[in-house]
């Protein structure tokens, strides 16, 4: 009978997801995982074995990088600050979310901000190489960063599964540490935004000091 029940509300949750046509839900869709927890996947012991959809995600349980787990969890949903999502909020032209870190005239989205910019080049090129590094294991000989498409570099970063529980964390960590980076880099940017238009933007990055 439970398991008539669970089968049921997946069946619902997968409808309800395929009528949204939001980007960042399509995202979501395809990194959360929604089948039953295995035990080296699950944070407790009464994980194990429950839907995906019924336990949450090892990243939102880290304490030790809190300002890069908030950054994350902004980018799955959508809402982190760029530019464009600033644009939008404050009804002005898509002109003038033109990029303020670099002279390419491209759109400050997430996409941009992560993969596209050459002002977090630096960043960009370490966080590469620790990505191949971390997935250069025998389990996941197919998976290399560098390699992937853009859809799916954002996906990893965000919190697709490559189905090795210790890359996983690996990839948590340094994705995190990339957002935390990232962000902090064009504090500048948000600063003078908030300042703008009385926003109060990611006040807790603001103070934010050190890797």
């Amino acid at each position: 009978m439970y398991d008539a029940v669970e089968r049921s509300e997946d069946i619902a949750r997968r409808n309800r997801l395929a009528g949204m046509s939001s980007k960042n839900v399509c995202r979501y869709a395809r990194i959360k995982h929604w089948a039953p927890t295995k035990a080296e996947f699950a944070c407790f012991a009464g994980e194990i074995g429950r839907r995906g959809a019924l336990v949450h995600e090892p990243y939102l349980d880290d304490h030790s990088e809190h300002i890069g787990r908030r950054l994350k969890l902004m980018c799955r949903m959508g809402c982190l600050p760029t530019l464009s999502r600033v644009v939008r909020e404050e009804n002005l032209p898509i002109s003038e979310a033109r990029c303020r870190s670099c002279v390419s005239s491209c759109t400050e989205d997430i996409t941009h901000l992560l993969l596209e910019c050459p002002a977090y080049n630096k960043y960009r090129e370490k966080l590469v190489k620790d990505l191949d590094l971390a997935l250069d294991t025998s389990s996941l000989e197919n998976w290399k960063f560098s390699s992937m498409s853009v859809s799916d570099q954002l996906d990893l970063l965000f919190g697709r599964s490559t189905g090795s529980a210790l890359a996983d964390d690996r990839v948590d960590k340094l994705a995190k540490r990339y957002l935390k980076k990232v962000w902090r880099s064009r504090k500048w940017l948000t600063v003078a935004v908030n300042k703008i238009f009385a926003r109060e933007d990611t006040p807790w990055t603001l103070k934010c000091h050190g890797d």
